[in-house]
């Protein structure tokens, strides 16, 4: 990670924590220098956060999921490109549980590299699922920069025949996780029962944003927050918390199923901002961010 500056930027810094003080209204921000430990602390009139939903991933609690060594919550990158340097031979499996779209990435990153054979299963029949309870299934007419969702959505409804690296498990879910690789998966309808060999399992099946940072407001109102279920509560035209002032929340953590066609969190944000620097009250402020 790379710690160098640029101004106001702090590359290769985390925010550890942010606390407001009632009497001046004014935050204090803490963040720590991920390669040399080394803290500084900022004090700002707003602070927002556009961390994402990628910090606590979502288990499956299925016997053997957290000791046994293969199984991971994280695209295995690490793996893969071990598998890519290594001499061909016999086909490595590769397990991918969800039928999302972090799941779709891990497919399409795995199928970069030579040989891996992928195991697909997905909780749900996905040409029955709703486009509001599927992310994939919102793919499944593109052809532009996102064809390749829509051609795993292809494989993962059987209407494209998918390419034999690839086996898709729809319907199955895992019911354990053995130390010496095997997986025991699941049909939810009709109960039949497999067990899979496989040399890696990416358990990827959703996230959840880390919020200990904002230690006054975490335990009321930040917890296991969901973009679709269960949103930070917010201002719908401000993003601002309903909770606390001059916290704003933008992004998947505020409600957005996709943040990277978002225009109007940044927007209202902004409006709000501007506002707030033309007040008397802020302009009297010096020395502060």
């Amino acid at each position: 990670v790379s710690t160098q500056s640029t101004g106001s930027f702090r590359n290769g810094h985390e925010v550890v924590a942010a606390t407001r003080d009632a009497a001046s209204g004014l935050w204090t921000v803490t963040f720590v220098c991920v390669q040399s430990g080394v803290e500084e602390t900022v004090r700002a009139h707003t602070v927002v956060s556009a961390v994402g939903m990628y910090d606590v991933p979502r288990r499956l609690a299925v016997r053997g999921e957290d000791s046994s060594s293969f199984v991971s919550h994280r695209i295995p990158v690490e793996w893969l490109a071990g598998l890519s340097q290594s001499a061909a031979g016999a086909a490595n499996t590769l397990l991918v549980v969800g039928g999302a779209l972090s799941a779709a990435d891990c497919i399409h990153f795995a199928l970069a590299h030579k040989n891996v054979r992928i195991l697909h299963a997905f909780r749900s029949d996905i040409v029955q699922q709703a486009e509001d309870d599927c992310s994939i299934c919102r793919f499944k007419d593109y052809s532009g920069d996102y064809r390749e969702y829509a051609e795993l959505y292809g494989w993962m409804s059987g209407k494209i025949t998918p390419p034999q690296s690839y086996v898709g498990l729809s319907q199955f879910v895992v019911e354990e996780f053995r130390e010496n690789g095997d997986c025991v998966l699941v049909h939810r309808v009709s109960g039949e029962r497999r067990i899979e060999h496989v040399d890696q399992a990416a358990v990827l099946i959703g996230s959840e944003p880390d919020f200990s940072w904002l230690p006054q407001y975490n335990v009321d109102h930040l917890q296991h927050i969901d973009n679709k279920r269960n949103p930070v509560a917010c201002n719908a035209s401000t993003y601002e918390a309903d909770f606390a002032s001059h916290l704003h929340f933008i992004g998947p953590a505020a409600g957005d199923n996709f943040v990277r066609f978002a225009t109007v969190h940044s927007f209202g944000l902004t409006s709000k901002l501007l506002a707030r620097r033309q007040s008397p009250r802020t302009q009297d402020a010096t020395n502060e961010r």
